[in-house]
């Protein structure tokens, strides 16, 4: 795993998400084997975001954070691309 993905996830902490990252194989976006998540919770699909051509980012919560939040996510991660 890319170590600035680790350093997103630590980040993402300081939101109220649960962020996993996945692996893409075209359309099939998978569990990483041995990848951290941001909480111990079961991750649903609620929010995808794509890293790069092979890692995604599924975000649960999104849709309880306010405008200002989501902005501050989306210039989070797009800074660790």
């Amino acid at each position: 795993m890319n170590p600035r993905w680790d350093t997103l996830l630590q980040q993402l902490r300081d939101y109220p998400v649960t962020a996993q990252l996945v692996r893409i194989d075209g359309q099939r976006w998978a569990h990483v084997p041995g990848a951290k998540t941001t909480t111990a919770e079961e991750i649903a699909l609620p929010h995808r975001l794509q890293l790069d051509e092979h890692t995604g980012l599924i975000l649960r919560g999104w849709g309880a954070l306010t405008a200002a939040q989501r902005a501050e996510l989306e210039q989070l991660i797009a800074a660790a691309r």
